[in-house]
């Protein structure tokens, strides 16, 4: 289990879950702007638990809100 997740680590620089939380973040800016789908939606959609932490990561990520992703004014 180690070795794996240490192999992973030094692959790719991120842990797997880093890593998979990475994927869900692009897509989720992808969803974003592209749909009229809400952030709880989004957040729902891509297996978050709930949309604060959701939030929280996505704002960590791209130092912006989800629901800013989701204005015009990004499109």
């Amino acid at each position: 289990k180690f070795h794996l997740y240490n192999s992973f680590k030094a692959v790719f620089g991120k842990t797997p879950h880093q890593y998979a939380n990475y994927i869900k973040l692009l897509k989720a800016k992808e969803l974003l702007m592209a749909k009229n789908s809400s952030v709880s939606e989004v957040a729902a959609d891509l297996g978050f638990g709930d949309v604060h932490g959701f939030s929280k990561l996505f704002k960590k990520f791209y130092s912006s809100s989800p629901s800013a992703y989701a204005r015009p004014s990004y499109r």
